[in-house]
C-alpha cells in the first residue's frame, strides 16, 4: 500500500496526489496536522530518505524558527522535525518496497513503478 503523508493545503502534495490518481494507483492520506507521526517513523524516513530532505528550511515554518540547519546535528533535526511537523518537506511516500520519497518528482515516481 502507498501512504502519502502531508497536508491537503500543500502545492507538492496536490501534485504528488494528482500523479498517483491520474496513474491508477490507489493509495492512503495521512494529513499531518490531525495525524502526527511519531519519533521512531521519522527516523526511519531520515535515515533512508536522505535525512536533510526531510527538513524544509525553504518553508514558511523553518524559516519562523530562526534556526539554523548548517549548525544543527541530526539528534537536533529529528528533534525538531518531530516537535514541529511544518517544517518536513512534502509529500513525504512510503512506497511498497519499503523505500520513502520526500517531496514531489515526476521521474523518481515513475521510477517507483518500472520497479
Amino acid at each position: 500500500m502507498i501512504r502519502v503523508y502531508g497536508i491537503p493545503n500543500c502545492g507538492s502534495v496536490k501534485k504528488g496526489l494528482e500523479w498517483l490518481r491520474s496513474h491508477g494507483l490507489m493509495f492512503e492520506f495521512i494529513d499531518l496536522k490531525k495525524n502526527p507521526v511519531d519519533e521512531d517513523r521519522i527516523a526511519r524516513w531520515f535515515k533512508i530518505g536522505e535525512g536533510e530532505k526531510l527538513l524544509n528550511t525553504k518553508g514558511t515554518k523553518f524559516r519562523s524558527l530562526g534556526v539554523d540547519a548548517k549548525v544543527m546535528s541530526e539528534a537536533e533535526m529529528l528533534s525538531l522535525i518531530h516537535k514541529e511537523q511544518m517544517v518536513m518537506k512534502r509529500p513525504i511516500i512510503e512506497w511498497p518496497d519499503g523505500s520513502v520519497t520526500i517531496g514531489f518528482n515526476d521521474a523518481l515516481f515513475a521510477s517507483k513503478l518500472s520497479a
